[in-house]
């Protein structure tokens, strides 16, 4: 992990609240401010409320006393379009209002009509939208301020001053003595408050300049202590970062080391034919190698969870499981398993299962599964190829000492029937004899040819024109059952290096063996193309195990050879090419043995493919080579 301070990107807390203290000492100035301003514009109202409502009061006796008691007029009486009444009124208020801070004095009455001011050009006006004027005449006193920008209540009552309006009900005394009084208008008193209410203003900007220099001067010492935290943190974390670099560079190395070594292990593992799985205790798989994808349905990834019975066996344990033996004796312990495959061959898998402990306990189970398949077949080959070389000597051996009785015996036999001495009953015995001595040097012939054979002569021939020749010499016996013998030769086979002799007598075996399989009226297909082998082929023969071996690629001739027999049953078929080995009773077991001895003296390989009661398939194998070779 490779970095520097210069790539971090540091938290600053003065950087942080810098903007945000601000922006909260505006916000604070401002509410302080304008609360003041509120708190204080309340108080001018409620004071030049106090004092309208007093100068009301007085007025209003004084126009009683002095205007509608000595005119014997009432406020329903009044006329405001009288200027006598008008002028009388006048002098009362401007004496009454001389030495009072009153701008203008108004009055309403009930029907909202402006029926006397201290300015005559409104005189007459209707408000009756005005709703602080209709709260007056339900009894209430009524405050507002009216700056000199706001809409007046009347309309061309503009004036370019501040004013504090209020509204206060004027009551009439219908028994002035009694102190009844009923409300019939209503006074709306000006008072200039121009100055009073710019003072309230500068005070409010005083207060917030204040209040803002205070918050600004707490937020400089704030701002000094955090900057001063900035730089400890920041040097704090500067040493947490390159600890902490340290220690993932060490963890990175480590872990690459670990990962190194993991690989090549694992490597090595998944390049092993065997497969590698580790169970726990309860028989889950924890870890598989790559191998167990090739014996398996399963890759290694899909197996990890799974019970290892799910994966090889039938959903249960399986029968004389290794490691459920290994896990309750703590010794390694194995089986091997057949496996039949998709193409009925049979698959062997040794199942080796070894106990892992810790701490003087069992954790788990390395189990390793090898497939055997190989080694049993080169077991049964060696097995075969040792078979073949005793019964090559002891076959010698007895065909030599048997053939020197016969030669005497079929002398002797020879001589009483040409004598002239002998019965003639007799005669048809000595007849049957005779031919059961033939049978028996054509045994002994056999056995000879079996223990030593003729060298091979490989002469260039082509195999198509060899089968025919072996199809001619089992016509009879093909016409008598019935059979119907199908040739599917390919033109296309090229002339091959053989030995021609050698090879007819091959495929006449098989082809008897075939004919006797058929009960009647089967059917013998036989078959040749020029084909390529897909996977390597090995067999063995000799008294000296040559290798016989088939590689991937390599261009071959095959011999199919099929018939719809009985089958050779599966207990049987790995024998067919061993010595002696026979289910007819008047064959020697040794026509499959020579044939297989042919076919290998060509390098070439023969095999088996039978269903029980179906039929059989020989496959033979014949590597090109022309004449340079």
């Amino acid at each position: 992990m490779e970095s520097s301070s210069k790539d971090i990107k540091w938290f600053s807390l003065s950087r942080f609240l810098v903007l945000k203290f601000l922006v909260a000492a505006i916000l604070l100035a401002i509410t302080i401010s304008f609360t003041f301003f509120k708190i204080t514009k309340k108080q001018l109202i409620n004071s030049s409320e106090r004092y309208a409502i007093s100068i009301a009061v007085n007025l209003q006796d004084e126009i009683y006393q002095h205007f509608f008691i000595p005119q014997r007029i009432t406020l329903d009486s009044f006329d405001w379009t009288n200027s006598h009444q008008l002028a009388t009124l006048d002098s009362i208020t401007s004496r009454f209002l001389k030495h009072l801070n009153v701008l203008k004095i108004n009055i309403f009455s009930n029907d909202k009509q402006l029926i006397y001011s201290t300015n005559r050009k409104l005189l007459g006006v209707f408000t009756k939208e005005n709703k602080k004027l209709i709260r007056a005449l339900q009894g209430e006193y009524v405050s507002s301020l009216e700056l000199s920008r706001d809409k007046p209540d009347i309309e061309h009552d503009v004036h370019s001053v501040d004013l504090l309006e209020t509204y206060i009900p004027f009551r009439q005394l219908h028994n002035y003595s009694s102190g009844k009084e009923q409300i019939f208008g209503s006074f709306e008193i000006y008072q200039d408050v121009t100055i009073l209410y710019q003072q309230i203003v500068d005070i409010r900007n005083i207060i917030f300049v204040v209040s803002f220099g205070l918050m600004g001067v707490l937020f400089i010492i704030l701002y000094l202590i955090i900057k001063r935290a900035d730089k400890l943190q920041r040097n704090l974390e500067l040493s947490v970062q390159k600890h902490t670099e340290k220690l993932e560079k060490e963890v990175d190395n480590r872990t690459s080391e670990l990962t190194d070594k993991t690989n090549r292990l694992q490597i090595i593992l998944d390049n092993v034919p065997s497969a590698f799985i580790l169970l726990d205790r309860n028989f889950k798989i924890k870890a598989s190698s790559a191998a167990l994808g090739k014996l398996s349905n399963y890759n290694s990834e899909e197996t990890i969870g799974k019970y290892c019975y799910t994966v090889f066996g039938e959903g249960d344990f399986c029968h004389n499981c290794p490691s459920r033996r290994a896990l309750e004796s703590g010794k390694s312990a194995s089986v091997v398993k057949e496996k039949k495959l998709d193409n009925s061959k049979i698959q062997y898998l040794e199942h080796t299962s070894i106990p892992i402990k810790e701490n003087g306990s069992i954790t788990s189970i390395l189990e390793i599964i090898t497939d055997i398949t190989e080694r049993k077949r080169m077991e049964k080959f060696a097995l075969r190829a040792e078979k073949l070389s005793a019964t090559g000597e002891m076959s010698a051996v007895i065909a030599h000492e048997i053939r020197n009785s016969l030669t005497s015996l079929k002398l002797i036999m020879q001589f009483l029937e040409e004598s002239t001495k002998i019965p003639e009953k007799e005669t048809s015995s000595i007849k049957i004899a005779m031919e059961s001595v033939y049978e028996m040097e054509g045994i002994v012939t056999d056995l000879l040819h079996f223990a030593r054979p003729r060298a091979p002569k490989f002469v260039m021939k082509n195999v198509n024109h060899i089968l025919q020749e072996s199809n001619s010499l089992i016509h009879y016996q093909v016409e008598q059952r019935q059979i119907l013998l199908d040739e599917k030769l390919s033109t296309g086979i090229p002339e091959c290096l053989v030995d021609p002799d050698h090879l007819k007598a091959a495929f006449v075996n098989i082809l008897l063996n075939s004919i006797e399989a058929i009960s009647e009226k089967g059917r013998i297909i036989i078959s040749s193309n020029l084909v390529t082998i897909t996977e390597p082929v090995l067999d063995f023969f000799g008294d000296q195990h040559i290798n016989v071996k088939l590689v991937e690629g390599q261009t071959v001739i095959q011999i199919t050879f099929e018939d719809n027999g009985c089958g050779i049953p599966d207990t049987h078929i790995d024998h067919i090419f061993d010595p002696f080995f026979t289910t007819k009773t008047s064959g020697t077991g040794l026509g499959l043995p020579m044939t297989n001895r042919v076919i290998n003296e060509h390098g070439g390989v023969i095999t088996v493919e039978s269903n029980d009661g179906i039929g059989s398939i020989f496959k033979v194998f014949i590597p090109y080579r022309d004449r340079n070779e």
